[in-house]
């Protein structure tokens, strides 16, 4: 998908804000995102389950929250939103006796948070800023 460019310098100041009204809500889908790969590294599956639950806990109030002012950027946005839920979805499939290999839904949910990583730092190159990122948690 093409970047969509701001159009006016009106846009870039209502991005920018709403960007920046929106970063504790980013920060902390991840910061889970983060914790996720961690424990699914580790093969931790005691910290994993409940980190998928906070991961699906923050996407949810992050892609319910207010959206981008501009339709470029609410493209981008959702598309992100999307992958970490997927990704959500496919950890606690891990443990809710889903009957899909093991190894297909980890490699699930680690394609689902790559999507949602792509799709959330083009939305920052279009604003402009960095992308929320949270270092790897110790598992």
């Amino acid at each position: 998908m093409p970047a969509v460019p701001v159009s006016t310098a009106n846009d870039a100041a209502e991005l920018a804000s709403w960007y920046h009204g929106s970063e504790g809500l980013r920060v902390r889908v991840a910061t889970d995102v983060a914790a996720v790969r961690g424990h699914l590294a580790a093969q931790n599956g005691a910290a994993l389950k409940p980190a998928c639950a906070a991961l699906d806990t923050a996407i949810s109030a992050a892609i319910t929250a207010p959206v981008p002012p501009t339709s470029g950027a609410r493209v981008r946005y959702d598309a992100g939103g999307r992958g970490y839920t997927a990704a959500a979805a496919s950890c606690a499939q891990l443990f809710d006796g889903t009957r899909i290999e093991v190894g297909v839904l980890q490699q699930r949910v680690v394609a689902s948070l790559a999507d949602g990583d792509r799709e959330w730092a083009a939305l920052a190159t279009i604003i402009g800023q960095p992308m929320a990122t949270a270092g790897p948690q110790t598992p």
